[in-house]
């Protein structure tokens, strides 16, 4: 089954923001949507977003644990109806095996953000659930954000409260700004005329 929209603009969305705040403040990361990973003795998956720190940002057609000798740091899925149980179970004990540091699931349909963090013990690593904060954010370690659902959309904001805007948000707002701007002229060169 083929990913709808709210899914496709989820994963773009939180690509784009985290590739742009990641990028500002200078950080070697790379991220990538839907890209065929390789772990050792694993089947391949491909994670709608995936975030791995410390690396060059370059064109990759895999990220390939052995060649690259980095697992991923943080994985986001968007949760569909066809890929629930897979995401909310299966993926949840690969990415524990394959210790993955952080897993986040984001359920669209039902308006739900969990967020897991790696715990090892004496045996083996496990998932432990993230507590979301009194304002219903949940903080990403790994990413130094929380994230959190914002009229039905993925949000990433830093941990002093200010949301990472979305590039359409952005253009709004410059497109405001020269707009006032314009009036500003507009008005200024009437009352030049004016005298």
């Amino acid at each position: 089954m083929g990913e709808t929209t709210i899914h496709f603009n989820a994963r773009s969305s939180a690509s784009e923001v985290l590739k742009r705040y990641y990028s500002g403040k200078g950080q070697k990361v790379f991220i990538a949507s839907d890209l065929h990973t390789l772990y050792p003795n694993e089947t391949a998956f491909y994670p709608d977003l995936l975030v791995v720190f410390d690396v060059e940002d370059h064109h990759r057609s895999c990220w390939n644990v052995h060649r690259e000798k980095k697992g991923l740091d943080f994985v986001l899925e968007i949760i569909s109806k066809s890929s629930r149980r897979h995401d909310q179970v299966e993926k949840l004990n690969l990415f524990a095996r394959l210790k993955i540091p952080e897993y986040f699931m984001y359920d669209p349909d039902k308006h739900i953000l969990r967020g897991y963090c790696l715990r090892q013990d004496e045996q083996h690593a496990h998932y432990h659930e993230i507590k979301p904060n009194t304002f219903g954010h949940v903080f990403s370690k790994i990413l130094g954000l929380d994230l959190t659902i914002d009229n039905y959309k993925l949000r990433f904001a830093s941990q002093d409260g200010l949301e990472i805007l979305f590039g359409d948000e952005l253009v709004g707002r410059l497109n405001d700004k020269l707009l006032a701007k314009e009036s500003d002229i507009a008005n200024a060169l009437l009352l030049v005329e004016e005298e």
